[in-house]
């Protein structure tokens, strides 16, 4: 998973702070559930469910939802290999994701690094979310980047 990881980081610095434990950053500790996608026996993607952290964001997604922190579901850490694109792997794990925090009755938000790139935006736009929002985002001491805000298909209830 640390290849792969690697490969999508250089291809398009995802992510953008290379992580010290890169297990432990797949899957951190507020995680409910991660999948990785498989595509003819070789491992091409993930995507982890978890709890929102408390940033910035957390205002901007309760105020869009009116829903408490508690009833969101942070859709984290997916990203498919540079050689899986076009196949539909991102789309369905995205899916995957908002299936799970459906079934848990929890409405899926993201946060999306604005770096230029339409191919993320255009993956959510078309799967029904929205951007609710933009703020920077500290990811380490000495980096603070433009991030925008998104909320997903609320539960079916």
């Amino acid at each position: 998973m640390s290849a792969l990881l690697r490969r999508v980081h250089e291809t398009d610095g995802y992510p953008t702070v290379w992580p010290s434990d890169v297990g432990r950053w797949l899957v951190s500790d507020s995680a409910y559930e991660a999948w990785v996608a498989d595509l003819n026996g070789s491992v091409v993607g993930h995507v982890s469910l978890s709890r929102p952290g408390s940033r910035a964001a957390t205002r901007v997604w309760v105020a869009a939802t009116q829903r408490p922190i508690e009833r969101l579901a942070a859709v984290t850490r997916l990203f498919a290999a540079p050689e899986a694109r076009g196949t539909g792997v991102g789309r369905r794990l995205l899916q995957h994701a908002v299936d799970a925090a459906h079934r848990r009755d929890l409405w899926p938000v993201l946060d999306v690094r604005q770096d230029g790139s339409p191919g993320g935006s255009r993956l959510y736009e078309a799967a029904g979310w929205r951007v609710v929002g933009s703020a920077p985002l500290r990811l380490a001491t000495e980096v603070v980047l433009p991030f925008d805000y998104w909320i997903g298909p609320p539960p079916p209830n």
